[in-house]
């Protein structure tokens, strides 16, 4: 008697693993055609990954960079220096013949003025 209750209840739950499993495989594939529709849509754009750039040679205040180097000066995505430049915004470049060239002590400039924190903390009493 013991062995059958055992085994209506090991049935049960695996009628409901089933189940589960079903619901989570049908909510991947609904997913799976939103995002295929809003990427033929051209809603979801999403910027490359990127590695952080190793800059193996040295490197001095009036040497000009790339946007990829100047990206890995910053510990920021290349992508976030192209939106600058759109706006217009932080960051100074030069632009000759398309080519973009960041000045490194310019650079160094907005970090050394955009310091945040390092004083003490101070106890709220």
């Amino acid at each position: 008697m013991k062995d059958d209750g055992i085994l209506r209840l090991a049935g049960c739950i695996k009628d409901i693993i089933e189940q589960f499993d079903l619901k989570l495989a049908d909510i991947a594939e609904r997913l799976t055609r939103i995002e295929a529709a809003l990427n033929q849509q051209n809603v979801i754009r999403m910027p490359p990954t990127e590695e952080p750039l190793r800059i193996q040679r040295p490197l001095k205040e009036d040497s000009w960079v790339s946007t990829k180097e100047a990206a890995g000066i910053l510990s920021v995505a290349a992508h976030t220096l192209y939106n600058d430049r759109s706006l217009h915004r932080r960051f100074l470049y030069s632009k000759v013949g398309g080519l973009i060239r960041y000045k490194v002590g310019d650079l160094l400039k907005f970090m050394e003025q955009h310091k945040v924190g390092g004083g003490e903390k101070t106890r709220r009493q």
